[in-house]
């Protein structure tokens, strides 16, 4: 047979099988051993910590993040999985075969499609109570072997034939039951045009299993455009009803609505007596909810009110009720400008704000204005944000994964 054409033959063949690469890391268990397809590292560490910095393949330092799996974020109009850290690590460099009698962390790797190196499994790995119970000898430990080396934790990850993340799972050798425990597992979906539709955190199970009702989720929608629109969580827990099958969201649900490049509008929940609101994205309200307390206003007569809960105004408290613009970086130095204020008053003895109909009605008509805060201040300039609440229709349609247009969250 001609030389040529046998090596045409060959690079074919070999072209073949690229293209019909398998996912990456796919198909192996994290309790199963790892094949011999995969590459093996030491990493001369005795924990992948926070501390460590890697050496990455464009000779930058990677810091080792405790999130192996990578951090949704709205990109380019879309929600996208960012790329785990271990992908930007220059792997080959830590082929250390003088760690592989020392309890270092062992890596397991697998190229894709184009040569690229991916991390596909971490092992921790401890010495054996067998090993640490052995008497020294001449005072000094006898050496390590194979056999006093034990896996204490495996951190595996499953990707796609485009080597993206698909998948975590985090299992751990029980030593009182002398068996793998599952410790959790990351589960993400993507859509046609590669965007992430969804990710899951799964407290038992694997993602190819069934999700289980106290699994949690968070659902990305796009537009027929492929532009986020919104992601919809349960802050606690998803269930499943029994009649349909279908997920819902239990607990005090939380939906982010998003502008067409990816910004942050408003996000929708539920305040602890169930009333729905919306929260309106600022940078005064940029750290969310642990800088303000939130007073959620039903309606207009929703303002007349008398504090019960402790720390609140009690009697013959000055009050005043504020209108911010909604791009103010600082509330305390908006509010030592002393502003004009939209309304103001004392409580009465009895505790109770009261405000007549055209006060109220004003304040009403400034909280369902877009682009300013409304701020409810006492006592040397503590401070509630006034939010109006949105009808129950209103939020439901928000949190239906079936409605995905843009103005389903007004």
């Amino acid at each position: 047979m001609n030389r040529r054409v046998t090596s045409w033959g060959v690079a074919l063949f070999f072209s073949c099988l690229a293209g019909a690469h398998a996912a990456v890391c796919g198909g192996v268990a994290a309790t199963d051993p790892a094949p011999a397809r995969w590459q093996k590292w030491f990493v001369a560490s005795d924990d992948l910590d926070l501390g460590l910095e890697l050496l990455g393949i464009d000779g930058s330092r990677v810091r080792v993040l405790p999130d192996l799996m990578g951090r949704p974020a709205a990109e380019g109009g879309r929600m996208t999985l960012a790329a785990p850290w271990a992908d930007r690590v220059d792997w080959p460099v830590y082929h250390r075969a003088d760690l592989a009698l020392k309890p270092t962390p062992v890596l397991y790797g697998e190229a894709d499609a184009q040569g690229r190196m991916q991390l596909c499994r971490i092992e921790q790995r401890t010495i054996t109570e067998a090993y640490r119970d052995r008497d020294p000898s001449d005072g000094k430990p006898p050496p390590i072997g194979a056999a006093d080396l034990q896996t204490e934790q495996v951190e595996q990850l499953q990707r796609d034939d485009q080597g993206r993340a698909t998948g975590l799972q985090v299992v751990s050798w029980d030593t009182e039951k002398n068996t793998w425990e599952q410790r959790g597992a990351t589960c993400a979906t993507y859509g046609p045009d590669g965007a992430l539709t969804e990710l899951s955190q799964r407290a038992a199970g694997r993602c190819d299993q069934a999700a289980a009702a106290d699994d949690s989720r968070e659902v990305y929608l796009h537009d027929p455009q492929g532009r986020l629109v919104r992601s919809i969580t349960g802050e606690s827990r998803m269930e499943q009803n029994p009649a349909t099958g279908q997920f819902g969201f239990a607990g005090h649900p939380l939906v982010t609505v998003y502008a067409p490049g990816g910004q942050v509008l408003a996000t929708y929940r539920e305040d602890a007596g169930g009333r729905p609101y919306r929260w309106p994205a600022s940078p005064l309200l940029g750290e969310g909810r642990d800088q303000l307390e939130t007073w959620v206003i039903a309606s207009a007569d929703g303002l007349q009110i008398r504090w019960t809960e402790d720390g609140l105004p009690a009697s013959e408290t000055p009050w005043q009720i504020i209108v911010v613009p909604g791009n103010t970086p600082k509330l305390s130095d908006y509010l030592f400008g002393y502003p004009k204020p939209l309304a103001k008053g004392t409580t009465r003895a009895d505790g109770r704000i009261t405000m007549d109909a055209a006060s109220r009605r004003k304040v009403w008509d400034a909280l369902n204005t877009p682009g300013q805060i409304v701020v409810f201040t006492y006592r040397s300039f503590r401070t509630m944000a006034l939010m109006p609440a949105v009808k129950d229709t209103v939020f439901k349609a928000c949190l239906d994964p079936a409605q995905a247009g843009r103005d389903v969250c007004p």
